[in-house]
Parts: structure tokens; sequence; C-alpha cells
């Protein structure tokens, strides 16, 4: 019981979890994570991951124009269209790298279906993508969040010392 009561005080709070991210002109770009990309970026400490959130790069839009081309709708590349569509905003960094590499494939394959403009903006955009992620700006680890866990024994020492009783599937409320 106390396991999922402490699962679900993590989902809850975690649901929000502000993040900041290095933006191209050194800046800092709020993103928010849900409870599941926070719990897996927890869950796997070594791997690093891409930030795929339209907010901070135009992965969303690229590869989602892309991989219409695409005729094996099982790649890399679909699946992370897919991913994406589904509304995650993080991706394992060696499988966006490789679907990068593979947007890169598709589009030269069928670039004579586009007008030149567009192959072009295509072209620099994905360019643009493979740059921040190779430079690691897009990426997030558990090094990065490490601030999330004070946050969160914070919030859970807080939520024991109000006597709050957290119900699965049900609305937090106090005792």
């Amino acid at each position: 019981m106390k396991s999922k009561i402490l699962s679900s005080v993590l989902c809850l709070a975690l649901l929000n979890a502000h993040v900041s991210l290095l933006a191209e002109e050194q800046d800092s770009t709020p993103i928010y994570l849900s409870a599941v990309e926070v719990q897996e970026i927890f869950a796997n400490p070594d791997r690093s991951y891409v930030y795929v959130g339209k907010d901070v790069s135009a992965i969303p839009q690229i590869i989602a124009e892309i991989s219409k081309f695409d005729e094996d709708k099982d790649s890399l590349l679909c699946a992370l269209a897919d991913h994406i569509d589904k509304g995650f905003v993080i991706g394992n960094y060696e499988a966006v790298t490789q679907a990068l590499v593979q947007a890169g494939v598709v589009l030269h394959k069928h670039a004579h279906e586009l007008t030149g403009d567009k192959v072009f903006v295509l072209y620099d955009s994905l360019n643009g993508i493979m740059q921040q992620v190779a430079a690691n700006k897009l990426s997030l680890n558990a090094e990065m969040l490490s601030f999330l866990k004070d946050t969160l024994a914070a919030q859970e020492d807080a939520i024991k010392e109000d006597n709050v009783v957290v119900q699965e599937n049900a609305p937090i409320s106090a005792a």
C-alpha cells in the first residue's frame, strides 16, 4: 500500500515537472514532462534522452513531414512520429538519432517528389535538429533532473505531515 501511495504521489508531484533546456541563444526554455517521462528518466539513470517537444525545436514538424514518405511504417522514423503524436516529449537518445539519420535517407530518396524550396527547408531544418542533438542542446538525463528528487522528497514529507490520503485513480484529499 505504501508503495502505491508513494507511486501515486510521485505521479502527481511530477506531473508538471518543470525543467529548463539550453536553447540556441543560451536562454532557458521551460519544458514540461509527464510523470511517466520523469519516471522513465529516473528508472534509467545511465541513459540519455532527447527532448522532442515543439516548444524547443522543430523535431515534431520535420519528423511528421518526412515520415509521410517512409514506406516502412515500422521504421524508427515512423515510430518516433507516432511517439510524438501520442504526446510524449522525450525519446531515447540512440533511437532519436537513428530516426534522424533515417529521416535524412528518406528525404534524399523522395526529394524529387517535393519542390526545390520544400526540399531545401526540410534539409536545412533536419540539419539544424541534428546539430542541436549532437551538441546535447536537447538532452535530458537523471543527473540533470536530480533537483526534482529533493522537491519530491519535500512534497512527500509535507503530504505525510498533513495526513493526506492518496488513492489510486482518485484525487488527493485530506484525511
